[in-house]
């Protein structure tokens, strides 16, 4: 069974994958990054990163830099 810990860091692992595939989402219907960053409430650099990511390569997470 899984610690408390494990669950909170799945549970943020799931809310950044929601957030990268939102972008994702938003970038195909032709959105700028400042648009999207003031939907989302990103910063510009963090939609810039996750614009740079090649969208059919899986994204993993990186606790070095939180997107939520």
């Amino acid at each position: 069974m899984p610690t408390t810990t494990e669950l909170a860091q799945q549970r943020a692992e799931q809310a950044q994958q929601q957030v990268r595939q939102i972008v994702r989402n938003l970038r195909q219907t032709g959105m700028t990054a400042d648009q999207i960053a003031r939907v989302t409430g990103l910063s510009l650099e963090q939609v810039d990163t996750l614009r740079a990511i090649n969208p059919k390569k899986p994204i993993g997470f990186n606790p070095c830099c939180s997107l939520v």
